[in-house]
């Protein structure tokens, strides 16, 4: 009997849920930099960390971390000259750099609000005062540098004289 629900509720599941491939571009293309060399390094790593796992060997277990820390090495260049290839050959570079990093990080994007800001031993929580708090900061800066660059610029003025 619980045969028979399970058959037909799956059934209607699958036909109400069909399964769909769905190919992520950005990722495919975030691969391009593996060599045949990086993936067959990779299957013997594979092997090695099974023997190891097994294996009370001192010698095998500096062996295999070794062979990790070369083959990070290896994709790590591996990676960056892809990368640094691409880059290179595109029209836009900025735009080709945007691109690969917006690919690598999957766009992902952490939205952090500052919830507090301790400024003269007052806490600020309110993100409108926080906002205008850094507001009125940075334009006090400015205001101090133009200040002293005009102060500067009057004291040290060499204006060359005219002789007729």
């Amino acid at each position: 009997m619980f045969s028979s629900f399970l058959n037909i509720h799956l059934r209607i599941f699958y036909s109400s849920f069909p399964l769909k491939k769905v190919t992520n571009r950005n990722s495919k293309d975030n691969k391009n930099w593996i060599t045949l060399c990086i993936k067959t390094s990779c299957r013997h790593k594979r092997e090695l960390y099974r023997t190891y796992r097994n294996s009370n060997n001192l010698e095998l277990k500096r062996h295999y971390r070794v062979y990790c820390k070369i083959l990070a090495n290896v994709i790590e260049e591996a990676k960056r000259t892809y990368y640094d290839k691409k880059i290179q050959k595109s029209r836009n570079k900025c735009k080709a750099t945007w691109y690969i990093i917006k690919g690598l990080t999957n766009n992902q994007h952490s939205q952090s609000d500052i919830q507090e800001l301790i400024i003269n031993s007052k806490h600020l929580r309110d993100q409108q005062d926080i906002t205008d708090d850094f507001s009125n900061y940075f334009s006090s800066v400015i205001d101090k540098i133009s200040k002293k660059n005009i102060n500067n610029m009057i004291n040290n003025e060499n204006v060359p004289t005219v002789h007729h």
